[in-house]
C-alpha cells in the first residue's frame, strides 16, 4: 500500500518512486507485474494523475517500469547499467548523509547496516545498537 505524506518536502512523485522501487526490492512488486492504471493509483491514494504519471515515466527512463499499450508493468530486464551521472549523484547524496552523521558523531557503519535492514523489511528491534 502506498502512503503519500503530504506534509513532508520530498516531493510526492518521489516519495511514489522510492515506494515502488522499495516494493519491489521486499517481492511486494513483482517482475512482469502490471501496475496499477495512473488513473485508478490516483484515485485510490488521493493524488493528482499527473503526479502519477510523472514518477511512473520518470521510473520507465530508470528502466525499473516498462510503458506498454496497456499500461505501465514491471520491468523483466536486468537494471541498466548505472551511469556515470547517475553514480556521481548517488555518491554525493551519500556524502552529505555521512557528513552529516560525522556532525552528530554517529556511527555510520552501525547507521547504514540498520538502515538496510529496515528497508529489506527485516527492521530489528533494538534501534541503538
Amino acid at each position: 500500500m502506498i502512503e503519500i505524506d503530504t506534509e513532508s518536502v520530498i516531493p510526492i512523485y518521489s516519495q511514489l518512486m522510492f515506494q515502488i522501487k522499495q516494493a519491489i526490492v521486499l517481492g511486494n512488486l513483482k517482475k512482469g507485474q502490471n501496475m496499477p492504471s495512473v488513473r485508478a493509483l490516483a484515485g485510490d491514494i488521493g493524488v493528482n494523475l499527473h503526479t502519477i504519471n510523472k514518477a511512473y515515466k520518470l521510473l520507465v527512463e530508470e528502466g525499473v517500469l516498462v510503458q506498454e499499450k496497456k499500461g505501465f508493468t514491471v520491468s523483466c530486464e536486468k537494471p541498466i547499467q548505472t551511469s556515470e551521472e547517475n553514480k556521481k549523484q548517488i555518491q554525493q547524496k551519500l556524502d552529505e548523509i555521512i557528513i552529516d552523521g560525522l556532525i552528530f558523531d554517529l556511527d555510520i557503519k552501525a547507521l547504514i547496516a540498520q538502515r538496510l535492514n529496515v528497508i529489506k523489511g527485516r527492521e530489528i528491534n533494538d534501534m541503538d545498537n
